[in-house]
């Protein structure tokens, strides 16, 4: 199933513990850790990512990025990252998340 949502409307994916979510997508996306712990790596990337719940970083439409929970984990994704707020009830996106450039957005695998 491919990712394909509205930029206004955020996707919710749950991840199970030895299962994992392919993001790629053909545009820039931002993902938030929602619950649980998220594990991500990305295609060319020497280093992962452990997302917390709260956590949030972008995944550019380069390269693909695979994310496994550990032992789950609940993502939201979305083109614009203050549409991250509405899925946490917050006023804003940007309050203390950890960011960093990441890679694509996309498909369950």
């Amino acid at each position: 199933m491919m990712w394909m949502r509205k930029p206004w409307s955020p996707t919710v994916v749950h991840v199970d513990f030895a299962k994992s979510y392919c993001i790629t997508a053909s545009r820039d996306v931002w993902v938030m850790c929602l619950a649980g712990t998220a594990w991500l790596t990305r295609d060319g990337c020497l280093s992962d990512q452990i997302l917390s719940p709260g956590d949030v970083t972008r995944v550019s439409k380069a390269d693909a990025a695979l994310v496994t929970g550990m032992p789950r984990c609940r993502l939201g994704i979305t083109e614009k990252r203050e549409h991250l707020a509405d899925l946490q009830g917050m006023t804003t996106a940007v309050t203390s998340a950890a960011v960093s450039p990441v890679e694509t957005a996309g498909e369950i695998k």
